[in-house]
């Protein structure tokens, strides 16, 4: 396999994101990069974590297009992340985002016909 890229939330914060379901699916995508892809799209040279601010101050010193650049602006300047390599320990507190996003759909699943019903019923 390969070394995937692992967004990790504070545990506090994880509500606030869920929240704001469009972001927290944008990340949850994010998360399925490999990390040599993050590197790459961030012109990083490191195999170390980094925080959303540390990451604000790469992409305002980058020359070049960045896809989604005011979406990630956003959000590095509104979550306190860290973006890091899955071969990296999970810091005390924090949560992995993919995880979190992996255990919302599970949930959405396992309660289908219950959602398929309330859907029914605004109709």
């Amino acid at each position: 396999m390969g070394i995937d890229t692992l967004i990790l939330i504070k545990e506090k914060d994880l509500k606030d994101l869920i929240e704001d379901f469009e972001t927290f699916y944008f990340l949850a995508q994010i998360s399925h990069w490999r990390w040599y892809h993050f590197e790459q799209v961030f012109e990083l040279d490191q195999e170390t974590p980094i925080t959303s601010k540390e990451l604000l101050k790469q992409i305002a010193s980058l020359n070049k297009q960045i896809k989604n650049k005011h979406i990630w602006i956003d959000i590095l300047d509104t979550y306190d992340l860290i973006f890091q390599p899955d071969t990296k320990p999970i810091p005390k507190g924090r949560i992995s985002i993919s995880e979190a996003y992996y255990k919302a759909t599970r949930i959405l699943l396992d309660n289908i016909k219950q959602l398929i019903t309330a859907i029914k019923q605004e109709l």
